[in-house]
């Protein structure tokens, strides 16, 4: 890229700085060029004001933020200088050459023509650097255990380096027949690595998400929810390609002007664009990555994540507004009443006392109450008296067989869940000579009910039924003899439950693994014959075994022979989709290829274990207690851990909407 000196001058002529001359008319090519520069200065300020308003953004996030945090806020203010430097030397640049605004003699023009042509050039360069090197970093932190894309993200960065420097160099030796030879080959040479350096790191940026996608969050079940992880890869890889298509369109631009007849100004205010679009890149990233941090904090969108929810009463319990049902969901204050086969809404908001049970108010403190009633969630609370009729009736042909007609309040929730797997006795809509497959064909229904609620109600549900059931669910799944019993239908659903992770950890389980793939080894030809949403919980409960016990008491023997079924089921049941191919994820964490088992496995253990072994403090990952020794542990729930009490305390009055007394561990 030559100076905007070197090419002003080119386009004016080799004189043109040079005519001194009093007055003239303006002719018509001085009003193109007065517009030229006024959309190059116009365009240059209005970049600069977007890149101030995400920078001031930006740093009041990392403001109150440690460690890293401190570092990246530094890069933005410097960023935010280098570019007010470029653009105020741009602006200056052309209006020092107006001879009605100055009176200086040529010479004097010419010396601080270059002067602010200089600092111009390194302040555009510098963000080019400052931007590659956020971006190469990004790509370094998420490539951490690799030499070898380590190793190619530091040889396109140092030679966008050393590229950057050759070209300042040689832009400003003393004029010889050579000089501009070089200059337009350093100026390629640039434009080479700029843009390669950020195809490089993009492309590893989707590669990794695209492990993630396959390998991670497939094998850990996280099928209708977008994980944290997950939110800012694909942040850094749609930023990426944006930023690349921009770059490749400014080399092309560039390079080919004369040839796509692009005027020098249009050319020239692309270059002013690109250099505060690569100030403004890093900071939209950054700041957007801190937004989306701070809404995983008070939304949360994984159950391992749940009890880091801080403003909970935002949340809504209802899936769709479809109707006068949904919307009484929607407002805590409608309370649905039932009278001769009708629907009528009353205001109960005046009628509740004023006591501090009744303060959590919202759709989340109406799902916690709900929760502890003997039936759990009611079907009516979820979609309305009408819509839950219709959705019984939908069922019909197989309840009626079953002879088996529970009503909408006893449907959903952690004891009809209970009953339906026989946990509870004595209950006369489930009498005990049930078989399983009337069992699982009502359970499937029951998750299908509880998965229209939001993640928020979900989660209650999964930590109140594991604090409760746990136990004698797993005995009820030691008892039977299939790979997809009742019970292990609905333990494949609180999976992420911490209190039911902590039950596994302890020893008399630990056989658990083995167990169940022996039966899945017996059961190949029944699981051949499933469908997909019953493979995937087959496939996904073995996985989750596999991660939270490391194939801990797995005979090799075993292994070796579930390796190629699980090949076969990975190619047979093979879909983009990746919550229809588990089997995939399965086999990974089974058989430990090489190119995975050192990145992939230790990161979907720790993705698992957040908040089991780390410190549940909203920001906090310590593994061990300040000053040493093992975390402290909630004293009812005993699954949140915490690294001091003063953590434990701030984190109480959130967690406690997640916490159920606990006796078994």
């Amino acid at each position: 890229m030559p100076s905007k000196y070197t090419m002003l001058n080119a386009s004016r002529g080799p004189h043109y700085l040079e005519r001194r001359d009093v007055y003239h008319p303006l002719a018509a090519l001085d009003v193109a060029d007065m517009q030229g520069l006024i959309m190059q200065i116009g365009v240059d300020f209005a970049l600069y004001g977007m890149q101030s308003a995400l920078s001031i953004a930006a740093v009041a996030v990392l403001a109150r933020r440690e460690g890293p945090s401190r570092f990246m806020m530094g890069v933005i203010l410097v960023l935010l200088v280098s570019s007010l430097l470029g653009v105020i030397s741009n602006a200056l640049f052309y209006l020092v050459q107006l001879p009605w605004e100055l009176g200086t003699s040529v010479h004097d023009v010419m010396r601080l023509l270059v002067r602010l042509d200089i600092m111009g050039t390194v302040a555009n360069n510098f963000n080019y650097l400052v931007s590659d090197a956020v971006v190469v970093w990004r790509a370094y932190i998420l490539w951490s255990d690799s030499l070898v894309a380590k190793g190619i993200l530091l040889s396109f960065l140092t030679g966008t380096l050393g590229s950057t420097l050759a070209q300042l160099v040689y832009l400003y030796m003393p004029s010889s027949p050579l000089v501009d030879y070089h200059i337009a080959i350093q100026s390629d040479v640039k434009l080479a690595f700029l843009l390669a350096t950020n195809v490089v790191a993009t492309v590893l940026i989707g590669i990794k998400f695209w492990y993630y996608r396959r390998d991670i969050k497939g094998a850990l079940g996280l099928f209708t929810r977008k994980s944290q992880v997950e939110k800012v890869l694909v942040l850094l890889l749609e930023s990426g390609i944006t930023y690349c298509a921009i770059w490749i369109a400014y080399t092309i631009i560039w390079t080919d002007a004369e040839r796509l007849n692009i005027s020098y100004y249009t050319s020239d205010t692309f270059g002013s664009a690109i250099h505060n679009i690569a100030g403004i890149y890093p900071t939209f990233v950054v700041l957007v990555a801190m937004q989306s941090n701070t809404t995983q904090e008070l939304l949360g969108t994984q159950v391992s994540q749940a009890m880091r929810f801080a403003d909970l009463p935002m949340m809504s319990i209802a899936s769709e507004p479809e109707s006068q049902e949904a919307s009484a969901m929607r407002d805590p204050s409608l309370h649905l009443e039932q009278t001769n086969d009708q629907s009528s809404y009353t205001s109960t908001e005046d009628s509740r006392p004023d006591t501090a049970e009744n303060s959590d108010h919202g759709a989340l403190g109406d799902a916690r109450k709900s929760n502890e009633k003997d039936n759990g969630i009611a079907l009516t609370s979820i979609f309305g008296r009408r819509a839950a009729v219709r959705l019984m009736g939908e069922m019909g042909p197989a309840m009626s067989a079953m002879n088996f007609s529970p009503t909408a309040d006893e449907f959903a929730g952690p004891r009809s869940l209970a009953i339906v797997i026989g946990l509870e006795s004595g209950h006369a809509l489930v009498p005990p000579e049930m078989t399983d497959e009337h069992r699982k064909t009502i359970i499937t229904s029951q998750l299908r009910v509880i998965d229209t609620l939001s993640v928020m109600a979900q989660t209650i549900l999964q930590c109140k039924f594991a604090a409760e059931y746990v136990p004698r669910a797993v005995q009820k799944w030691r008892d039977s003899a299939g790979v997809l019993c009742p019970a292990v239908m609905v333990l494949n659903e609180i999976k992420w439950s911490p209190t039911f992770v902590r039950f596994l950890f302890l020893e008399k389980n630990h056989d658990l693994l083995a167990m169940q793939l022996r039966r899945t080894l017996e059961a190949v030809d029944e699981i051949d014959k499933m469908d997909e949403e019953d493979h995937a919980r087959v496939m996904n409960f073995l996985a989750t075994l596999i991660l939270i016990h490391d194939r801990k008491g797995i005979s090799n023997a075993d292994a070796n022979a579930l390796g190629p079924k699980l090949f076969h089921w990975s190619m047979t049941r093979y879909s983009p989709d990746i919550e229809k191919n588990p089997a995939e994820r399965c086999l990974v964490l089974l058989t430990k290829p090489a190119a995975m088992a050192i990145s992939y496995i230790p990161e979907m253990r720790k993705t698992f274990m957040e908040g089991i072994e780390t410190c549940t403090g909203s920001t906090c990952r310590k593994t061990e207690a300040v000053g040493g020794g093992p975390l402290l542990c909630c004293p009812k729930c005993k699954s949140a851990m915490y690294c001091s009490s003063e953590h434990m305390q701030a984190h109480a009055s959130s967690h406690k909407y997640f916490c159920f007394d606990v006796d078994y561990l």
